[in-house]
């Protein structure tokens, strides 16, 4: 069933000579592509996939993470939207047998939005992926993003450090970006000299000196990191680190009195460590220069004006016990302090008690209006934040498991990605069923 927004395509003429009728505004190719993206803008997606299927095009937003048909259009359509695109993107007009990535800005109810443009060869023609990020929109606060009690407390501790490499880890679509941006965001005072190396520059950052790589004319992130150096910044934000050399400059950068960020593409927290030193990176060189880690994922949030409270099930309940690890009472009991933590309140109205949970939360079936009859409405990070410490250094020094590192973290205070997402669950921000698919 098509997404709940008024998707009505204005009628392309497909023989429209390529060139300038492309790039007139007022063409009914320029103001389809229009159509579409300010479709998806109100629809809340973060993502608009144009795509070849066999008799039509299809039309489909990512809201909340998940994929939603929108709609459908004519098969001929496809070439002349996709080069209109192409064009707004300053990318290679003609079909290409490698991807395609450029980006675009695009002015909407006077709110100004920056769109990736991802071009992907595939069987039926070329698809098409557009990431929409507000440009107009304001950074989030680090509680707004997710971060609380003594995740707030870690990455507060953090931010007040003047060196030292701090790396942010989860898989593609966790929000790695937004969270590095927000951070940025926070840290960039007028006595503060920001510069970051991105593969795309999703988010301005006001008074940073933000370099894009390009391949094509030779700026990879070793050479943009060599030459940002040259300016002594006082902040450093890498997107990525895929090889020895960007890694060795971040970790020199660190040791020199430079507080640098960079992301990873590893599912669990730990994992960053033999991630960097299999670049061949020496153990005792990320040692001495890591801060901390800040593992991360995205759930779904309930509605607020339809979520349901339900009496929890045994089945659930012991379900609840075994993945979580709260079978015995110490743990759980501490787990209804973190719920008093959360909630700020102690009140017979909390969800637990110091010996059981009261009850559960779950999306309402057929939702309602406010959040377009899904349940759902927006997301909410989960969080756990590995500050480095002697003990933990002594682990990497000595390559231990990540399992060891792990534990040795929670003893020392972490509280792990697992726990974050079950008492955001406990207190109604989301559902078990979220936190367990995106912690298995």
């Amino acid at each position: 069933m098509a997404y709940n927004v008024s998707c009505t395509m204005t009628k392309l003429n497909v023989n429209t000579n390529l060139g300038a009728a492309y790039l007139d505004d007022d063409s009914a190719v320029s103001r389809t592509v229009r159509l579409l993206i300010t479709n998806a803008i109100k629809a809340k997606a973060t993502t608009l996939h144009i795509e070849p299927w066999e008799n039509n095009v299809g039309v489909r937003y990512r809201i909340d993470g998940i994929l939603r048909h929108a709609n459908k259009l004519p098969k001929e359509t496809l070439s002349s939207i996709v080069s209109r695109i192409k064009l707004l993107a300053k990318l290679d007009i003609e079909p290409q047998p490698m991807p395609q990535e450029g980006q675009f800005q695009i002015n909407i109810a006077s709110k100004m939005y920056n769109i990736v443009v991802t071009i992907l060869p595939v069987a039926d023609g070329e698809n098409v992926v557009l990431r929409i990020q507000n440009q107009s929109e304001k950074p989030k606060t680090l509680e707004k993003l997710g971060f609380w009690g003594p995740s707030l407390g870690a990455i507060e501790h953090i931010l007040r450090q003047n060196s030292g490499l701090v790396l942010v880890s989860g898989p593609a679509g966790s929000g790695k970006s937004t969270t590095l941006y927000g951070i940025l965001s926070i840290l960039n005072t007028p006595g503060k000299h920001i510069s970051t190396v991105q593969n795309i520059v999703k988010y301005k950052i006001p008074q940073a000196d933000q370099q894009q790589i390009n391949q094509k004319i030779g700026t990879n992130y070793t050479a943009s990191l060599k030459s940002i150096l040259r300016t002594n910044p006082d902040i450093l934000m890498i997107d990525y680190i895929g090889e020895k050399m960007t890694a060795e400059l971040c970790i020199q950068a660190a040791k020199n009195g430079k507080l640098v960020f960079a992301s990873t593409h590893t599912n669990e927290t730990s994992n960053c460590i033999p991630w960097i030193a299999n670049l061949g990176i020496e153990p005792p060189m990320l040692a001495i220069s890591l801060r901390a880690i800040i593992g991360q994922r995205l759930v779904r949030k309930l509605c607020v004006a339809c979520k349901i409270a339900t009496k929890p099930k045994l089945a659930e309940l012991k379900q609840i016990a075994d993945y979580f690890d709260i079978a015995s009472p110490t743990a759980f009991s501490q787990i209804h302090q973190f719920v008093e933590i959360f909630s700020a309140k102690k009140d017979a109205n909390l969800p637990t008690t110091e010996t059981k949970i009261n009850k559960l939360w779950r999306a309402s079936f057929g939702g309602c209006n406010k959040c377009n009859h899904t349940g759902y409405k927006g997301r909410i990070g989960l969080f756990e934040v590995l500050e480095n410490n002697p003990g933990i250094q002594r682990l990497i020094i000595g390559k231990s498991s990540n399992q060891t590192i792990q534990a040795e973290a929670t003893k020392n205070g972490m509280l792990p990605l697992k726990t974050d997402g079950l008492i955001k669950a406990l207190c109604g921000k989301t559902t078990i069923a979220e936190i367990m698919q995106a912690t298995k």
